[in-house]
């Protein structure tokens, strides 16, 4: 029985179905797959493909719309727990400072941080703070004050401490729905592709305003890039793609990956002085901090640029990273995808440790660009 919990089962089950023309019996057993494994992405896109053949595309579309759904829900159930939990600490911190030096105070301070430093919030410093001269008011007051200045200190501590606390469980909650985000949006560029080749590109930009009611953070760049490069190959309108990917770079300004598809896309279009202008706009913020947008820019330039504009990128570049040089700077000029001549053979690139892994990357993020 544990073999049906493996998606790779399921699936080559069902192309052997389909290997000898049984294509019926193949749907059925990958129908059968999805509602036993609802979260496998590869069993979810296998029967709706598998229906898309079999021109059962209303199923197709509902695999899909349930998929939707089956990633939403797991992304809010990761969402309210970590929520949960951090309303838990907020209600704690109230009621530990609603009664400072309550009989209860050790067990909040234990639920608020595990740190060793909030340990000694007891009731016997409490007391011990007060004093004990019977002189009369002065040392009262003089234990009075002390008392309060320690709770302060605590407090101080324990707020602190409770910060950190939150500060873990925020970054547990985003590594969970990293995770998670990239699965919706896989799901979404997948629906995309089959309602283009379904329904049309009409289709299309109506689903893309459909995924806009989603939480902003549950979908990320990689889907309105497709959208957008969707309306160029399919749609032929150029000027509405770049309109959707000028109008999400608002949106993802400091998103590196997703400033350098923008240039790509001006680059790719023909548009160099918008491309430039989104250089000189991007090239001073932390996008401009990553070696990536500046090797697209760079290769774009010495491609298709003059040499004086050349030359000053040039200088530029080796002011803004450490590891560049004339060299380095050099060899990417006079190389040409994976035709790497200069750097290998006259430079020595790969047998020089100061140089080999700056150029390397920079070759490597150039032929992705390409």
């Amino acid at each position: 029985m544990e073999l049906w919990l493996y998606p790779e089962v399921w699936i080559e089950f069902a192309e052997y179905y389909t290997t000898i023309g049984q294509q019926s019996d193949a749907l059925t057993k990958l129908q059968t797959a999805s509602s036993v494994l609802p979260e496998s992405l590869a069993v979810q896109f296998a029967y709706a493909e598998t229906a898309e053949k079999m021109k059962q595309l209303d199923v197709c579309k509902q695999v899909y719309e349930d998929v939707v759904a089956t990633q939403r829900a797991r992304m809010e159930r990761i969402t309210e727990k970590y929520t949960r939990k951090l309303a838990k600490l907020d209600k704690l911190l109230e009621k530990r400072l609603e009664k400072p030096n309550g009989p209860d105070h050790k067990q909040t301070d234990d639920q608020l941080s595990s740190d060793s430093d909030l340990d000694d919030f007891d009731d016997a410093d409490d007391n011990a703070s007060i004093g004990s001269d019977s002189d009369g008011g002065d040392a009262l007051a003089f234990g009075e004050d002390a008392k309060l200045k320690r709770t302060a200190q605590r407090t101080a501590r324990l707020r602190k401490a409770v910060e950190q606390r939150k500060s873990a469980i925020n970054a547990r909650m985003e590594d969970e729905l990293t995770e998670r985000r990239e699965a919706f949006t896989l799901v979404w560029i997948m629906y995309l592709r089959y309602i283009q080749r379904s329904e049309g590109i009409d289709a299309v930009r109506q689903l893309l305003k459909r995924s806009r009611s989603e939480p902003p953070n549950y979908i990320t760049h990689h889907f309105y890039v497709a959208a957008a490069l969707m309306e160029y190959h399919v749609g032929k309108r150029p000027h509405v793609a770049g309109k959707l990917l000028k109008y999400y770079s608002k949106d993802y300004s400091t998103n590196a990956s997703y400033i350098v598809e923008y240039m790509n896309y001006l680059a790719n279009s023909g548009d160099d002085t918008n491309l430039r202008a989104e250089f000189e706009r991007y090239h001073s913020t932390p996008v401009g901090d990553t070696n990536e947008m500046w090797t697209m820019f760079a290769d774009f330039e010495y491609n298709y640029g003059d040499l004086s504009a050349i030359d000053k990128l040039d200088k530029r570049f080796i002011n803004k990273f450490a590891h560049e040089s004339v060299l380095t700077r050099m060899a990417t000029r006079y190389s040409y995808m994976d035709v790497d001549c200069v750097a290998a053979r006259e430079f020595g690139f790969p047998y020089r440790k100061d140089i080999s892994r700056a150029h390397s990357a920079d070759t490597r993020s150039r032929n992705a660009n390409t």
